[in-house]
C-alpha cells in the first residue's frame, strides 16, 4: 500500500515526538533512581522539549533515534551531554516508540469498529421486518429479513472488537530499559519508566522486548479481519445493485455519471471502497511476510518496511470502516416493497414444507420429507 510524501512526513514527525516522549520518561526515571541530579534532569527535559518541537529528518526509524540523541547532545552543556543515553539504546528506544504509536492506532481502530458496528445494528433494527431473499451460489435460496442478513457483518465485527483489548494489552507493555539485547548494568528502574509512559507493565525478557514481531502481526490481522467482513457485505450489495437495481439506492455522493451515457449512474465510490478494503487485506499479508523475514535479533534497524505496511494497513482500515459507517447510517436507501416482493417469489424449500407438515399435520419426518420433495419438484 503506497503512501503519499505527506503521509510519510507525518509518520516521521509522529515517531520523532514519541522518541522525545520516550527519552523524557527515561530521564525522569534516571533522576528518580539517583543516576542524575535534579539540575541535570531539568536541563535535559528542556532540551528534549526543544528537540521534539523541531523538524524531523528524512531517515529510517532507527536513524530518527540517532538524530534525536545527536541534537540533544548539541543542546546540552558539557557534563550533561550524553546523560540521557545512560541505560538506554537505539533498539529499546525504537521498540518503545513503535508501541506508543501502535497503541494509539489500536484505539483508533477500536473506535472505527464500534462506529460501523453501531451503524449496522441501527440499520438492522430498523429493518427487522424487511423481507429479502438470501442467496446461495448466486441463486435465491430462502427468505430472510435485512436485520438477520446484516448479522453476517455485525457478528464478525463484534468478535474483532472482543479480541482487540487482548491485543492492546500485549502492545501496552514497555520494552524500555532492554538496551540493545541484555539491558544494562546500571541500576535503572524499568517499571518506573513504563509507568511514566502509561504502559501497563513490561516486556520482561529483554531479548523478546527488542526482537518480537507478533504484536505487529496481531494488529495487522485485526485490521484485515474487519476489512474482510466489510468487503464481503459491500460486494454483496454491489451484486444486488447489478442484478436487482430496484432493491437498494445509493446517495448521489456514491455514484457517478458517464459522459456518453448521462442517464446511467454507476456505484463508483462503492467500487472504490471495495478496492480499498482489498488493499487493507493485502497490506496485512505484506506485514506478515515482512515481519517474518526479520532476523532473530533486535528489529530496530530493519523494521521500516514492515512498519510502513502496518501503518498503511491500520490507517486504511480506519478509512474503510469510516466510509462504511457513513454508507450504512446515511447513504443507503432500502426499497422495502421491492425486496418483500422478491422474497415471496419461488423461495419455498422442501425443508420449509417438511417442517410445516411435521408441525401442522403431525407427520413423521420421513413421510413429511418425501411429500415435501415431491411437491416442490412438481411446483
Amino acid at each position: 500500500m503506497s503512501r503519499s510524501p505527506a503521509q510519510v512526513a507525518a509518520q516521521s514527525h509522529e515517531f520523532w515526538r514519541r522518541i522525545g516522549q520516550t527519552v523524557a520518561a527515561h530521564v525522569v526515571m534516571l533522576s528518580d533512581v539517583g543516576l542524575i541530579d535534579d539540575e541535570t534532569k531539568t536541563t535535559l527535559l528542556a532540551a528534549i522539549d526543544n528537540v521534539s518541537g523541531g523538524e524531523s529528518p528524512d531517515t529510517t526509524i532507527a536513524g530518527l533515534v540517532s538524530h534525536f540523541d545527536e541534537r540533544l547532545d548539541v543542546q546540552t552543556p558539557p557534563g550533561v551531554s550524553g546523560a540521557a543515553r545512560v541505560g538506554r539504546a537505539t533498539a529499546d528506544t525504537v521498540a518503545t516508540a513503535l508501541r506508543l504509536v501502535l497503541r494509539d492506532r489500536l484505539l483508533d481502530l477500536g473506535d472505527a469498529v464500534d462506529t460501523v458496528r453501531r451503524a449496522a445494528l441501527e440499520l438492522a433494527s430498523a429493518h427487522a421486518t424487511t423481507l429479502l431473499p438470501a442467496y446461495v451460489a448466486g441463486k435465491p435460496a430462502q427468505p430472510t429479513n435485512l436485520g438477520h442478513f446484516l448479522g453476517g457483518l455485525i457478528g464478525p465485527l463484534g468478535r474483532t472488537a472482543a479480541r482487540l483489548p487482548a491485543v492492546y494489552a500485549e502492545v501496552n507493555r514497555s520494552p524500555l530499559g532492554a538496551g540493545t539485547l541484555t539491558s544494562t548494568g546500571m541500576p535503572i528502574d524499568r517499571e518506573r519508566a513504563a509507568e511514566l509512559l502509561g504502559f501497563d507493565g513490561l516486556v520482561v525478557n529483554t531479548f523478546d522486548a527488542v526482537s518480537t514481531i507478533d504484536d505487529l502481526v496481531a494488529c495487522a490481522d485485526l485490521a484485515a479481519d474487519v476489512a474482510t467482513a466489510v468487503r464481503r457485505l459491500l460486494v454483496e450489495l454491489l451484486f444486488w445493485l447489478r442484478t436487482e437495481p430496484g432493491s437498494f439506492f445509493l446517495a448521489d455522493a456514491w455514484t457517478g455519471a458517464t459522459s456518453d451515457m448521462p442517464q446511467l449512474r454507476l456505484p463508483v465510490r462503492l467500487n472504490a471502497l471495495v478496492g480499498r478494503a482489498r488493499r487493507v487485506e493485502s497490506g496485512a499479508r505484506a506485514v506478515r511476510v515482512a515481519a517474518a523475514d526479520l532476523g532473530y535479533e533486535p528489529i530496530a534497524w530493519a523494521i521500516d518496511d514492515a512498519w510502513a505496511h502496518l501503518e498503511a494497513t491500520l490507517v486504511g482500515g480506519d478509512d474503510v470502516l469510516g466510509e462504511t459507517a457513513t454508507l450504512l447510517a446515511n447513504d443507503l436507501e432500502v426499497n422495502r416493497a421491492y425486496l418483500a416482493n422478491r422474497a415471496g417469489r419461488g423461495h419455498t424449500t422442501s425443508s420449509d414444507l417438511a417442517d410445516f407438515l411435521m408441525i401442522e399435520e403431525q407427520l413423521d419426518p420421513g413421510t413429511a420429507t418425501a411429500i415435501a420433495s415431491r411437491t416442490i419438484a412438481q411446483i
